[in-house]
């Protein structure tokens, strides 16, 4: 029999987090059974079409509820347990600190409680927070009342939004801590005060993977000869169109280079609250012309865009409140793809791009250093096809999906085993 894995999520699905889903993917390729708890449906116009080849059965939280019952639903599903089974309230409370954010806590163990009933129907063996915040909360709780195993995963966003004193006794409850990036791990490893040698141990650095067949040089037409085309440096950029991104210093950078004498064209894939400022911006700046917003776009989407480029910039800043990316996956998917890449010198992105080898970094938040860059990828055109190459082979070496989801499906194995296997061991009875 199959181990069967249940992965909480906040909304699924959705573009900006296709890592989840080659995770998925990755899982039930190598033999486990998946069931997705998502806490709300995104609705977004677009999804990308691989959701299509995952197996898994996707339940919705919140399905059903109206905004206005959700106060109801939540007081209801605390009564509930507290009448049922005050041992099991109890223990949740002790396991799952409140914090000084007492309506999400009310609201992540509502759905917890929710969950446990869910997972004991579809016979779950061990229970997966993607996000290190609420989906984590809720898996933490379910497991608690359905006494299963319970593991998770922390990005960016996700880490920064969890009070330390949550965070510290998910880390102690967990199996394993999967963290994509160094920054992250040392950011979980801080904030939870984990010795490192001790819950530490559940820290593991996991790397996004990136499809190698999927994104790969060679079905591109771009060559070291073409890559600028009549001195027009062709660059594109993918993502939320949100502040941590940085895109209104990336246009204040293109001004520049304008002004410079220098030609471009970018292509900005994404969408988000801040488009209809940055397309008044570039207006303002008399570069509107030279800027195609292009709104979301599918994964195939994405690779038809960066077919039409030379480099890809990422121009990401850090909040007043600490959020920033890691490792952005279309960063390194543009890097399998032979794209030159452009970089702030946020620590993730730093440990994608080795400045003049694997691509340029620049300091984020620092116009003049940005639009400095792109001058001289336009004038020393010899540089782009070496950074392109060994952009790809950096990827090859350290990114690679197999890989990850290799190392997701031996930690997984070793919490949630077959029922075959503990039978073979003489340990069903």
């Amino acid at each position: 029999m199959a181990r069967r894995i249940g992965y909480v999520v906040k909304r699924f699905p959705r573009l900006s987090e296709t890592f989840v889903l080659e995770e998925m993917l990755g899982l039930e390729e190598r033999g486990f059974e998946l069931v997705v708890y998502a806490i709300a449906d995104p609705r977004e116009p677009i999804i990308d079409g691989d959701v299509k080849r995952l197996k898994a059965n996707i339940n919705y939280l919140t399905e059903g509820y109206s905004a206005k019952r959700e106060g109801l639903r939540i007081f209801l599903e605390h009564l509930r347990l507290m009448t049922l089974s005050p041992r099991s309230y109890y223990q949740v409370v002790r396991a799952l600190p409140m914090g000084k954010d007492r309506r999400a806590w009310f609201k992540n163990v509502a759905y917890g409680i929710s969950l446990s009933r869910l997972i004991r129907l579809d016979g779950i063996d061990h229970l997966h927070g993607a996000f290190a915040h609420s989906p984590s909360s809720a898996a933490l709780v379910a497991a608690q009342i359905s006494g299963t195993t319970f593991s998770m995963a922390g990005h960016a966003k996700d880490i920064v939004q969890s009070s330390p004193l949550s965070l510290r006794k998910k880390v102690e409850m967990a199996s394993f801590v999967l963290l994509c990036s160094s920054k992250a791990l040392k950011d979980v490893a801080q904030k939870s005060s984990c010795d490192l040698s001790g819950h530490g141990g559940k820290l593991k650095l996991l790397r996004h993977g990136v499809d190698l067949d999927k994104f790969r040089p060679d079905q591109f037409s771009t060559t070291e000869r073409s890559m600028i085309e009549d001195d027009v440096l062709r660059l594109v950029t993918v993502g939320r169109l949100v502040p941590k991104k940085g895109y209104g210093d990336l246009i204040d950078a293109l001004a520049i280079v304008q002004a410079r004498g220098r030609s471009f064209n970018l292509r900005m894939v994404g969408d988000g609250p801040l488009r209809q400022s940055l397309e008044e911006k570039a207006s303002l700046l008399g570069i509107r012309g030279r800027i195609t917003f292009l709104g979301s776009q599918d994964r195939q989407g994405v690779i038809n865009e960066l077919s039409r480029s030379s480099v890809f910039v990422h121009p990401s800043v850090v909040l007043p409140d600490g959020d920033s990316d890691g490792i952005p996956n279309v960063l390194l998917e543009a890097m399998a793809c032979g794209k030159v890449v452009v970089g702030a010198d946020i620590d993730g992105i730093k440990e994608a791009i080795e400045d003049r080898i694997s691509g340029r970094i620049y300091r984020s938040g620092d116009v003049r250093a940005l639009a400095k860059v792109m001058i001289e990828l336009i004038d020393d055109r010899e540089t782009l096809a070496g950074l392109a190459n060994r952009a790809r082979g950096k990827v090859e070496m350290e990114f690679s999906k197999d890989m990850a989801n290799d190392m997701v499906a031996e930690l997984m194995a070793a919490v949630a085993p077959r029922f075959d296997d503990l039978e073979t061991e003489g340990e069903i009875r």
